[in-house]
């Protein structure tokens, strides 16, 4: 049985606003699931390495959902509709990476470094 997001709020990082965790949590859910969907996007992955990806992309899915739920308990307090904190959630990790050029070799890394950070998850290893 799944616990309720006020008793799951201290496993998220506690200081994010209520924008970016629902960013950070939309965008890490999708990552998860679309590795689910399409296992073939792990590819890239050294085909022994592949399992523990795995493994590390649900554990990022499930702090994802972890900040989607406090995110969406935090906007209903606050008067907010799921829509609106979807919406801000988005908004706000679309503006953080304005000004990170799409160009050159290391330009996903960039993009997943600053995302990372953002989001104050670790990145998982062979990313």
């Amino acid at each position: 049985m799944a616990q309720p997001a006020a008793a799951r709020q201290s496993e998220g990082p506690p200081d994010l606003p209520l924008e970016r965790k629902a960013g950070c949590g939309v965008a890490l859910v999708a990552l998860d699931r679309g590795v689910t969907r399409f296992p073939g996007a792990l590819g890239m992955v050294k085909p022994d390495q592949r399992g523990m990806m795995r493994f590390m992309m649900q554990a990022l899915g499930a702090q994802g959902q972890t900040m989607l739920d406090d995110a969406f308990a935090e906007g209903a307090a606050r008067g907010l509709t799921p829509g609106q904190v979807y919406a801000a959630g988005v908004d706000d990790m679309l503006a953080a990476f304005e000004g990170i050029s799409p160009r050159g070799r290391d330009a996903g890394e960039r993009v997943m470094k600053r995302f990372f950070e953002r989001c104050q998850v670790a990145p998982p290893q062979g990313a």
